[in-house]
């Protein structure tokens, strides 16, 4: 007899259901057969289902440095897991997930430390939080770091790269200048630099990294603990690169660090005023620098008054800074007032301010600021560059004091100044007998004039001046006048231009 087709479908359907109910019974989380656990154990080929199912984890936190990492421990090995193997285990996941391999000194517990033979479970509960020490970094050497970061970033390894890697292995300094590369291009080498915390000098100036490259460059940052040089300089930099660098500073407690840097150099960067917030946040982070330079940004005198911007009090703050670069910026007699209240005069030592006063009808005023800045009690200047600022024979009598106490003035390209204004400087630096070295190269002098003759062998007879930079027309004298002083010792180098070198050697030929 045949059977109809919708019978054979109903016990079908009848069949499949019931293997349906055994597996879901089998898992222990339904019984409509009759049989209970310990009767399904003896069931074949069900043992290990059992078994997989009841086996329930513990999971731990382990935070290394800045990252998280969440590590399962099963029940029935949790009494051969101590502690010395959860921080190898963290230490695995951290690379995996890094690249990095952290090398840990031990582990704590709401600020307790745990001993490496303990059994874990014995001190840590299921979602209990662990933290790190780190001991050091376990990295394979810095160019072979490159070499595998451009491979994982699909980027070309340069081999001139690599090589100056290598080198930088063992110099702690990676100079990287003039290389174009590009944002894309200078990834890996950021990548690479995580962890290698003895690198001391970075310079990556002149490859135009952008703002991305700016991005990228935040990674390795916070690891970088020693790094005491930072050169950004001419690379397409603008506010918003600034501002990477700042986000990922942070502020307020909890935030990093630059404690070692002394030299940043964002120079040829077009930051314009509107990184004085950022930039201050960055400065700030750095407590101990002493060389800041920031020629031609683009800055104007709002950029000491951009509002939240508190750049005025960060540079107030830093108790070691020496040498202040800010040429090439339109900051006017105003800016240079501002930066020079900002200023420890009895620290800085180093002061570049040319080109600040592009109109000529503020240079009087500028030369004053910067005049009543060196008169400061304890004032630590010793060298000063005003060099195209449209000075004339007003604003020099101005920077009498200063001529009085500066072992190195700039005043090149004043072309205003003439023999009279030169003649003043001379005089100025005769009375004050601390002058080595002048620049007063395209100055509009002419050698002939007898005043000038007169200042500069007065001078001299103190025997401190040992370089002179001149240009104009009749140099003869001047050059004899130098050579009657010091003889055989006398370096003296006509340059294109009508310029003329003079030096000093320390020995005579």
């Amino acid at each position: 007899m045949t059977v109809p087709r919708s019978r054979l479908s109903r016990q079908s359907k009848q069949a499949k259901q019931l293997r349906l109910t055994d597996t879901y019974d089998v898992l222990g989380q339904s019984s409509n057969s009759g049989l209970d656990t310990a009767e399904w154990e003896h069931v074949p080929g069900r043992s290990s289902e059992v078994s997989t199912a009841q086996v329930q984890l513990m999971r731990v936190k382990v935070r290394v440095e800045g990252t998280t990492l969440l590590v399962p421990i099963p029940h029935d090995l949790s009494a051969d897991r101590t502690v010395s193997w959860l921080k190898e285990e963290a230490s695995r996941r951290h690379y995996v997930l890094d690249g990095r391999r952290p090398v840990l000194s031990h582990l704590t517990k709401e600020g307790a430390a745990l001993g490496d033979d303990d059994v874990v479970t014995d001190l840590v509960s299921d979602g209990d939080e662990l933290v790190a020490v780190l001991q050091c970094w376990d990295l394979p050497p810095l160019a072979e770091r490159y070499k595998q970061a451009c491979e994982a970033l699909k980027s070309t390894c340069y081999g001139n790269v690599r090589s100056i890697m290598q080198e930088a292995s063992i110099s702690q300094s990676l100079h990287l200048a003039q290389l174009s590369l590009r944002a894309q291009r200078i990834r890996p080498v950021f990548s690479a630099l995580q962890g290698q915390c003895n690198l001391k000098v970075l310079d990556v100036s002149g490859n135009g990294i952008g703002d991305e490259g700016c991005s990228t460059l935040v990674k390795c940052l916070s690891s970088l603990e020693n790094l005491h040089s930072l050169n950004l300089s001419e690379n397409g930099i603008t506010h918003k690169g600034v501002q990477y660098v700042a986000d990922a500073l942070g502020t307020g407690t909890g935030a990093m660090q630059l404690n070692m840097l002394q030299m940043l150099d964002l120079s040829f960067n077009s930051l314009s005023d509107s990184c004085s917030k950022f930039l201050s946040v960055v400065v700030a982070s750095a407590a101990n620098l002493m060389y800041l330079k920031l020629r031609s940004c683009s800055l104007t005198v709002r950029f000491f008054a951009e509002a939240n911007s508190s750049i005025s009090d960060t540079l107030r703050g830093l108790k070691n800074l020496q040498e202040v670069d800010m040429s090439w910026n339109a900051l006017l007699d105003v800016g240079v007032e501002s930066l020079l209240e900002c200023l420890q005069s009895e620290l800085v030592t180093k002061l570049d301010l040319s080109c600040t006063a592009p109109i000529t009808s503020r240079a009087p005023l500028l030369c004053r600021h910067v005049s009543q800045f060196a008169s400061r009690t304890n004032s630590a200047l010793v060298e000063l560059n005003l060099a195209s600022c449209h000075l004339d024979g007003r604003c020099i009598e101005e920077l009498i004091p200063c001529c009085m106490q500066l072992q190195s003035l700039r005043l090149s390209n004043n072309s205003e100044l003439r023999a009279a204004g030169v003649s003043v400087v001379l005089r100025g630096a005769a009375a004050g007998g601390r002058l080595q070295s002048l620049d007063v190269t395209d100055c509009g002098i002419d050698g002939s004039e007898t005043d000038v003759h007169l200042s500069l062998r007065n001078l001299l007879q103190g025997r401190t001046l040992r370089e002179l930079r001149v240009s104009g027309t009749n140099l003869d004298a001047l050059q004899e006048i130098w050579r009657s002083e010091w003889q055989d010792r006398t370096v003296c180098r006509v340059e294109p231009g009508q310029r003329l070198y003079l030096a000093v050697r320390e020995t005579p030929v």
